[in-house]
């Protein structure tokens, strides 16, 4: 593509490159402008804008900005997943046989509390994927207390998340006894299935940037952190920033979930590799 076909000029471009930077952490390399002009000019479109630094100008500075953002930051951030996505790590040996560890570990010591924070959930299915293993693994057992967190930058995919309606694509690692017991069909939605209340109760959804220090400030004492596929976004200060951000949300002696194409080389010394490790658990 030519440089006159681009709706953002070169400077324009490197202005919403920084900007969604800065909302975002994800890193829009010279090489993914095409990408980053195409996801601007569909939401300017939209506005009835047909340049770039209005928009932009919009965006920062107009009193009814706050929607628009949200729309925006949809727009730039990846939403690709699935339930039981990177199946190796949720059901092999890894996270069902640690939850199952920990619960073992609580319950010998009179203590049922358990933390898990989802941290780029997009629209749901991991959080409550965690939370099938869990009542899978306490079946019927009462007394537990239970906190699952699901958070994403995206309040579009948060909001898609608390709908607990899913398209039948993104169930195609759900197996049984997990599909019959906790899904069901939606007359109204073919195609897609709806989610049991009992799993959805078990999850909370916010909206937090991995970036913004003060929105991450407020989780803490956290047994497990999943932050699975976002890293490959951002640049290494960014990376340092969240891995840091996410060491001080564990309890001592918690686990941080990676993604299997991330890494903490050159990125974080804080983590000791643990029995899991293979499949990219910290501890």
């Amino acid at each position: 593509m030519s440089e006159q076909a681009f709706f953002l000029d070169d400077r324009t471009f490197v202005q919403f490159r920084d900007y969604i930077y800065e909302l975002t952490g994800i890193n829009y390399t010279d090489g993914k402008r095409y990408l980053l002009d195409t996801r601007v000019r569909r939401r300017a479109q939209e506005m009835g804008m047909t340049d770039g630094l209005r928009y932009l100008d919009y965006l920062k500075n107009n009193a009814q900005r706050e929607k628009e953002v949200n729309l925006l930051i949809d727009q730039v951030s990846t939403h690709e997943t699935s339930f039981f996505r990177h199946v190796n790590q949720i059901q092999i040996n890894t996270f069902s046989k640690l939850a199952a560890a920990l619960i073992e570990t609580r319950r010998a010591a009179g203590n049922r509390k358990i933390k898990i924070w989802s941290s780029a959930c997009s629209t749901g299915e991991e959080p409550y994927t965690l939370a099938m293993v869990i009542k899978e693994l306490l079946g019927g057992e009462t007394g537990w207390d239970i906190t699952i967190i699901g958070t994403d930058i995206s309040a579009g995919s948060v909001e898609e998340a608390r709908n607990t309606l899913f398209p039948e694509r993104n169930l195609r690692n759900v197996t049984e006894p997990y599909l019959s017991r906790y899904f069901s069909a939606d007359p109204a939605a073919p195609q897609h299935l709806r989610l049991s209340e009992k799993i959805a109760s078990m999850v909370a959804f916010r909206v937090v940037s991995l970036i913004n220090a003060q929105q991450m400030a407020q989780f803490r004492d956290f047994d497990i952190v999943f932050c699975r596929n976002v890293l490959i976004y951002f640049d290494d200060e960014a990376k340092k920033k969240v891995i840091g951000a996410l060491f001080d949300s564990l309890a001592a002696g918690g686990y941080l979930v990676l993604g299997p194409s991330d890494s903490l080389h050159n990125i974080s010394d804080a983590f000791q590799r643990s029995e899991y490790s293979v499949y990219n658990f910290y501890r």
